[in-house]
């Protein structure tokens, strides 16, 4: 047993700052009709994330979860205006602008503010005439004259150096997203910097020079030339048009309308600033090595940001669809189904009775898509997902079809799913599995910055009270069975729009590029201002070492090294067993994986079938992983505490003596083999598997026990081959644990809103789990998202250090 001292409590939140003396009457109107949150000085009793929520003079809201696990503050800065708020006439903007709040302010971006800015008023101008200018040959004329207005900009302009100076002051995970209801820039801030992460997005969220206008448009422009080539967002764009036909969720794509881009609406853009970004319409949240004794100081960097009535955005018909709508669209690879139908807002009394049936219908070892359609392979591959809007909300299926196997058949396996929840299929037992992982999921938002903030990010821009939304689960344990049959029946009716995804060429309509200048980037130069900031004096805390015996242990079994680590933070386990042997050695290991867990085990006199193996695990509240790679084969078990030792016994026995049929291992064959002939007919699913699979090794194989994977997208289950009844698997290194071992990995802002590729599933075999494929999308990143930053996030295939297994684990 370690000895270890559980870390202190956290600090009682520090009082309100005092309010100003006088208080200025019309700004009071301002701000009481901003619909801002309710405040809570001082966390509720029973909130394991123990958050407060403040309020700035100016009516910027402040959300704080204290962790004083690292060092390190994850800092977001959300606001309550997306692509829902673009003009219709000019959509894409709050996206443009996303790009464009990168570039810098008078002092930040540039070597001199002051002379810049003729330049950047002319290229202002130019784009207005533009705007004005139908006549081909006066636009390309326009086009030449903004390009050199842009050079005059660039002699000055620092490209990147927003970037560059958070990067040598120590802040990570850079970023931005853009969806419906929501713009938001985040950051990982080391927290000796955390006011002047305050000071620096101040500057740039209140006073930003859009400079390089110009040359932004090429990024944007392959953003959308991608999104055409997708077969995903092509769906999810057919998807959403069909069921919000009258409403920006559906008419206003987040990246914006080709046709749109072609005139890039300068003016709209400044106006769609001026007009949300305000203090009153933003929340500051913030997570980790934080109290409420940083609010003086924010308080400071923020005074000067105005706040201003807000404008309440068009209204959008929200009539869906009528009858049985059908899109069909043409792509290359696999052919698939998508069901989707209408549902509610988030807050509607049916939120949470709507969020527990979609997880018993997607979760992807205990759903009833798994147990009806993967596991006895009636399907190779099929998910459910959703989203909750401030205005509107859907829930869908989609189902993969296998060579030979028809559109309409696909249609009918999901249907028959979506009948059995009408008719009471979900028993108390299902619902209670289902409590119990939203219970570990709660818990896993206690291991990372990030979700703690997801979830303050959902309460501010839904406009919930942080103490309702501390108590969904509490919702969710008052459900009943007849709850979820009884929503089912209510949302699963005969308005449906069926997307059907056809094998076939698709030509996408290209958005031709402006003729564009590069722009000089010079390394060397450096703004007054950065170099003011860096030269400023910080007190960083001192390294804290891991001690051996205190903060974790290191025993030598019989069957290889034990390392383990005590985690005070939740009641999860987490157990590692790694192989040092893959699919280079042996070739069909990934293939035996997929095989071992479409088997069942016995338990006893009697045998599990595959679906009651997994549904055991699932009422277990564990997952078991199997991740096979070129060179290393690791099985992962996690769940809840008090369920380890019953699991590790199912996984005993699993691996000791899996059970399947002939027609079990057929129907592997099939799915597969009709897998491979969809990727190789997919272009982007072979470069992506030529640019992920190291020379002279195999393609790494996703191998999971509850068909997991990070992008939130079920994929059919596997497992490694040497725990077969014939094999003799080599000694595993143990690594053991009572907490997750990795962080949800970061998310690409500009991947596809519904559904990831077979292949680029596989390619996230390294991140952990707990995501399940039931995926309601309320926050950080519903169903239409797109970013220019996403390629800061880490690559979903990167391999998380090895001490994420071991050192942060626990016993």
């Amino acid at each position: 047993m370690l000895e270890q001292t559980p870390p202190a409590p956290a600090p009682v939140p520090a009082p309100e700052p005092a309010p100003a003396p006088a208080v200025d009457p019309e700004r009071a109107a301002v701000l009481a009709a901003s619909a801002l949150p309710e405040l809570l000085p001082v966390a509720l009793p029973d909130d394991p994330l123990g958050v407060t929520v403040h309020r700035l003079s100016n009516g910027l809201t402040v959300y704080i979860s204290t962790d004083r696990s690292a060092p390190r503050v994850t800092a977001w800065i959300a606001f309550r205006a997306g692509s829902r708020h673009d003009p219709p006439h000019s959509t894409g903007l709050a996206h443009y602008l996303e790009h464009m709040m990168f570039k810098g302010t008078a002092r930040l971006g540039t070597l001199d503010g002051q002379a810049e800015a003729p330049h950047v008023a002319a290229v202002a101008e130019l784009y207005d005439r533009l705007a004005a200018t139908a006549d081909p040959a006066g636009r390309a004329a326009i086009f030449a004259d903004i390009d050199r207005a842009t050079q005059a900009c660039a002699a000055l302009a620092i490209p990147n150096e927003v970037d560059r100076l958070y990067a040598q002051l120590g802040v990570t995970d850079l970023n931005a997203f853009t969806s419906d209801d929501m713009t938001v820039y985040s950051a990982d801030v080391p927290s000796s910097r955390l006011a002047t992460w305050a000071e620096i997005e101040a500057e740039r969220l209140r006073q930003p020079v859009f400079r390089l206008f110009y040359p932004e448009l090429e990024a944007v422009y392959e953003e959308k030339n991608m999104s055409l080539d997708a077969p995903d967002d092509r769906v999810d764009e057919a998807m959403r048009l069909a069921l919000f036909p009258g409403h920006p969720y559906g008419t206003q794509p987040t990246i914006g309308s080709a046709e749109h881009l072609k005139t890039p609406a300068y003016g709209e853009m400044v106006a769609y600033h001026r007009r949300n970004y305000l203090p009153n319409n933003a929340a500051i949240l913030l997570a980790g090595d934080v109290d409420a004794t940083v609010l003086p100081a924010l308080e400071r960097a923020f005074a000067d940001w105005q706040p201003a009535p807000l404008a309440a955005p068009a209204p959008g018909d929200l009539a869906g669809p009528r009858g049985r709508v059908v899109r069909e669209l043409v792509a290359d690879g696999e052919q698939s189904v998508t069901l989707a139908f209408r549902t509610v807002p988030i807050g509607h009394p049916d939120e949470p009775a709507l969020r527990a049936l979609e997880r018993v219908l997607g979760d992807e070892v205990g759903g009833l898509v798994a147990a009806r359609l993967l596991l006895p392979q009636r399907l190779p591959d099929a998910e459910v997902f959703g989203a909750l809007m401030n205005e509107g909300g859907y829930l869908a299926l989609t189902g993969v079809a296998r060579d030979g196997q028809s559109l309409a058949e696909v249609e009918r396996l999901l249907r028959e799913v979506l009948g059995a929840a009408k008719d009471g299929a979900i028993g108390q037992d299902d619902l209670d599995a289902a409590v119990l992982h939203a219970t570990i999921d709660e818990q896993n938002d206690l291991e990372n910055g990030e979700r703690r903030v997801e979830q303050m990010l959902e309460a501010y821009t839904s406009g919930r009270p942080w103490p309702e939304h501390a108590r969904r689960l509490a919702a969710l344990r008052a459900l009943t069975p007849d709850d979820l049959a009884r929503v089912a029946r209510t949302y699963f009716g005969d308005d449906v729009v069926v997307v059907l995804r056809r094998r076939g060429r698709f030509a996408p309509p290209e958005i031709e590029k402006p003729r564009i200048t590069p722009v000089a980037i010079d390394p060397t130069r450096q703004s007054d201002y950065a170099r003011d900031v860096l030269a400023r004096p910080v007190d960083e805390p001192p390294a804290e070492h891991l001690r051996p015996g205190h903060d974790y242990v290191r025993s030598d079994m019989s069957c290889g090294p034990l390392i383990a680590a005590r985690n005070h933070r939740s009641e999860l386990f987490n157990l590692v067993l790694r192989y040092d042997v893959g699919t280079r050695r042996r070739p069909l290991l990934g293939h035996a994986a997929d095989l071992l867990t479409r088997s069942g085990v016995k338990d006893g006199d009697t045998v599990l079938s595959a679906a009651a193996l997994q549904r055991r695990l699932y009422a277990l509240g564990t997952e078991i992983d199997v991740d096979v790679d070129a060179d290393r084969t690791e099985i992962t078990v996690s769940g809840i505490d008090r369920n380890m030792d019953a699991s590790l016994a199912l996984l005993d026995a699993w691996l000791a003596g899996p059970v399947f049929t002939d027609a079990v291992l057929s129907g592997l064959v099939a799915n597969t083999l009709s897998g491979r002939r969809d990727e190789e007919d997919d272009p982007d699913d072979l470069a992506a598997r030529c640019a992920t699979t190291p020379p002279s090794a195999t393609p790494r194989r996703c191998s999971r026990a509850r068909a997991t994977s990070s992008c939130g997208a079920p994929r059919a289950p596997s497992c490694s081959p040497s725990c077969g009844p014939s094999a003799t698997p080599p000694t595993p290194r143990f690594t053991s644990g009572r907490a997750p071992t990795r962080p949800p990995p970061p998310r690409s802002c500009s991947a596809p809103a519904t559904r990831s590729s077979r292949l680029r599933r596989c390619a996230t075999a390294a991140s952990p789990r707990r995501r399940s494929s039931s995926s309601t999308r309320t926050s950080p990143r519903p169903a239409s998202t797109s970013s220019s930053r996403a390629r800061r996030s880490r690559p979903a295939n990167a391999r998380a250090p090895s001490c994420w297994g071991t050192c942060s684990a626990a016993t």
